[in-house]
């Protein structure tokens, strides 16, 4: 992290401004379920119109201005990204100019290679993941949390219940890595799987590319079949809530699909899920 940190101290300015537009952008988008809700509860049974107007044109201004916010924050990690990559690639590459021939053998040139273009791709990622969801996405989660809290006590509590359900779906997604991880270093540089994340296993082992992809569709296809039996189920929060409340548990094969097999299965997923129950419940 030192090395990461001299490389992007000449960038502290720019990301600080970018930061702060982050942060400021994602509040504002935070006020727009608050300002929705004021208008359903408080200003629509008023019946004046320019009342609605007027919260109607906040929403509008809130909704601009977050969403100018974040697309200049965004450039602004975008930037910062590739001048920091940049100059720490230039710097690795001249590094290895004055390495000996016994040195350039231990490491190998294809080595060598992969640190200069693979390596630092993943830290450019990196840091410009952490400009920009590294800050939105606390902002959001706790924001969100609070202002359900000011909204709808009971159903916020309900919410804040299932986040462990949601974290454990998120490990599981990345449990391949997690594996491969521990256990390279409990054995000392031995391997659990040929290669981590898990499709990249099936493929060191000799499957085809096709073959590897249609299997995992099949996985979707499984998910979307549990995800409609869960969804024609329908369970009460008892005491906690309303009874109309219900839980839906249908959307965590949707998410174990999704972060397992990526956003086009989830969504194939979804609407796999939501065309059976229509086929078999109808709108009801």
């Amino acid at each position: 992290m030192r090395f990461l940190l001299k490389y992007l101290r000449p960038f502290k300015k720019r990301m600080s401004v970018g930061l702060t537009i982050k942060i400021a952008g994602t509040v504002v988008e935070l006020f727009l379920p608050y300002i929705l809700t004021h208008i359903l509860d408080n200003v629509i049974g008023t019946l004046k119109i320019e009342k609605v107007v007027f919260w109607g044109i906040m929403m509008i201004i809130c909704a601009a201005l977050a969403c100018a916010g974040n697309i200049i924050a965004n450039r602004m990690a975008a930037k910062t990204s590739k001048d920091f990559s940049k100059k720490m690639r230039k710097n690795l590459f001249a590094k290895t100019l004055y390495l000996s021939e016994a040195q350039t053998d231990a490491f190998t040139i294809p080595s060598l290679e992969s640190r200069i273009t693979t390596d630092t791709y993943h830290v450019h990622n990196f840091v410009g993941m952490m400009q920009r969801m590294g800050v939105r996405a606390p902002i959001l989660l706790v924001g969100g949390i609070f202002m359900m809290l000011r909204m709808d006590a009971t159903l916020s509590l309900v919410l804040i219940a299932l986040l462990p359900i949601i974290a454990l779906a998120m490990v599981m997604s990345s449990v391949s890595d997690l594996i491969q991880f521990a256990y390279f270093r409990a054995t000392h540089g031995k391997r659990f799987f040929r290669m981590a994340p898990l499709h990249h296993h099936f493929e060191k082992k000799g499957w085809s590319e096709t073959v590897v992809v249609i299997r995992f569709w099949i996985i979707s296809g499984i998910c979307a079949a549990i995800a409609t039996v869960l969804h024609m189920l329908d369970f009460p929060l008892l005491f906690l809530a309303p009874e109309f409340y219900k839980l839906d548990f249908s959307e965590l094969p949707v998410m174990l699909c999704g972060f397992y097999l990526g956003p086009s299965a989830a969504v194939v997923c979804e609407a796999v899920k939501i065309l059976l129950k229509l086929l078999l419940k109808g709108t009801s």
